[in-house]
């Protein structure tokens, strides 16, 4: 009698109701326990199943037969020596299975993280975006975030303006303009110096704007003003020739980077009217007027538009719109009588935008930026400019259209020359040069005429004439710092400056 599991004598037998084996008793036991099945037939069995075999005598277990030899033994441990070398070769094998199935594991979790970093990274640029876009309507900007141009309403008072003043320009050429001739020019010398200008800390003159003599409305009382933006982030009304003494100030709160007198042109309402723009990202509207028998700067709108400071102004040949660049790469078309933006423009300007300009006929606008490219934008469509002119070598600090409306005068922070573009044919030429000093030019100029065209480099002025661009005449250490301000008065018979020593000049002739 074997037991059906082990194949040796059970020392405690028990037999199967369903199959008729024995079994020893504890191994059954165990079997039964992990499968709940007979570990020979597979049929479902219980301890119940079992019925326990008495013995009239405990049987001797005889000695295997495989280990009365030498040779006996040795096989029985070669035998288990294969045993252990299969089980070895299943564990790698299972070993290896892991380790793929880990690996695979690893990779979907990496690559579900990936894909889960692009979607957050994907969701906080949408929130930023529409957090953008939500600051900008809830400061009135409304639909300005269309590139594709402005409405056809705008585009029609834009294009009647151009046609009118391209007429009268036509006129103009065949007249011979009230300009200074260039022996005069010549001539000048410092005849107004208005010093101690601004706070001393911070210290300094930003921006200058003369009041517009050749409007077609102005204000007697402000003919002879001149307006000075600090880094000290007031704005001063200043009177010159007689008396020179500040009018009255206006406070800002952050230095004053660009300031623009309107045009009043054929709207007397816009008489004393002036924009400012600096550091706290705003344009502001101000109305110079005389009130109690002085002169007072109300601040009468306050537009938010841009994300960085405002660093040019400049104001269309209708009267009706302004325009405003900034360092946030951003330049923005405003309508002056409802205060909102009509287009931002969000343009990829390394840098930001430093300069803005309309051209004398309105239908295109001028952008220099802080690395050194000059765009030229068409507003009948606005999504890119029309043309981009390069050359230059650090920040475009000047951008000037001439009245004659096909040239146009840039300088940079890393150029010696100021560059003369012909729109025409887009060819330039190059005024000043290697010889006249290693300085980058930091203003340029042309004169209400379009006769001349002024430069300043440090605290020197120089002014060409037009066509031949030869010098006329140069102007040393009008300043004790550089030079942040350079505008030519009524038919060129003035040149203003201002600097960084607090200082507004006026150049002229004595006679």
């Amino acid at each position: 009698m074997f037991c059906a599991i082990s194949g040796e004598v059970p020392e405690d037998p028990v037999v199967s109701k369903k199959s008729g084996n024995v079994f020893e008793k504890r191994l059954i036991l165990k079997y039964l326990a992990d499968s709940g099945k007979d570990p020979m037939t597979g049929e479902e069995m219980t301890t119940d199943d079992l019925i326990e075999i008495k013995l009239t005598h405990n049987p001797v277990k005889p000695r295997p037969p495989t280990v009365n030899s030498l040779p006996s033994l040795l096989s029985l441990l070669q035998n288990e020596w294969d045993s252990v070398m299969l089980e070895t070769y299943n564990l790698k094998q299972q070993y290896a299975q892991l380790r793929q199935e880990l690996s695979n594991s690893l990779y979907e979790n990496d690559a579900a993280k990936r894909v889960i970093a692009r979607l957050v990274k994907e969701r906080d640029e949408a929130r930023a975006a529409l957090a953008s876009v939500k600051a900008e309507l809830g400061n009135g900007i409304g639909d300005a975030m269309d590139v594709d141009g402005l409405g056809p309403e705008v585009m029609k008072k834009i294009e009647e303006t151009s046609a009118s003043l391209q007429q009268m320009r036509k006129g103009l050429k065949k007249k011979t303009p009230n300009v200074a001739p260039a022996e005069s020019v010549a001539s000048y010398t410092p005849i107004v110096t208005i010093p101690s200008l601004h706070s001393t800390s911070p210290a300094g003159i930003l921006s200058l704007d003369v009041y517009p003599f050749f409007s077609g409305h102005t204000n007697p009382a402000l003919k002879d003003t001149i307006l000075t933006g600090g880094k000290d982030g007031n704005i001063l009304l200043v009177s010159w020739p007689v008396k020179s003494k500040t009018l009255a100030t206006a406070k800002t709160g952050a230095k004053v980077n660009a300031l623009k007198w309107h045009d009043a042109g054929s709207n007397a309402s816009y008489i004393g009217t002036f924009f400012s723009g600096g550091a706290d990202s705003v344009v502001r509207v101000w109305n110079a007027e005389q009130k109690d028998g002085g002169w007072n700067c109300s601040n009468v709108g306050t537009w938010k538009g841009h994300d960085g400071e405002v660093t040019s102004l400049s104001v269309h040949p209708n009267g009706e719109y302004v325009a405003s660049a900034g360092a946030d790469s951003k330049w923005v078309f405003w309508d002056l009588k409802s205060g909102k933006a009509l287009s931002t423009v969000a343009y990829d300007a390394a840098q930001g935008f430093t300069k803005i300009e309309f051209h004398p006929d309105g239908m295109i606008l001028g952008t220099g930026d802080g690395s050194s490219a000059v765009h030229i934008w068409d507003l009948k469509r606005t999504d890119k400019p029309v043309q981009t002119v390069g050359g230059h070598t650090g920040k475009i600090t000047a951008l000037s259209f001439s009245e004659l409306g096909y040239l146009l005068a840039t300088a940079s922070t890393g150029d010696s020359s100021v560059k003369v573009w012909d729109l025409r044919k887009m060819t330039e030429a190059l005024v000043g040069g290697s010889d006249e000093g290693g300085a980058g030019v930091s203003k340029a100029v042309w004169d209400r005429t379009g006769q001349y065209l002024a430069e300043a480099r440090q605290n020197i002025v120089r002014v060409y004439a037009n066509k031949t661009f030869e010098r006329v005449s140069q102007f040393n250490d009008v300043h004790h710092g550089e030079i942040t301000g350079l505008q030519f008065g009524d038919g060129a018979k003035h040149i203003f400056t201002s600097g960084l020593d607090k200082k507004v000049v006026v150049l002229g002739s004595k006679n």
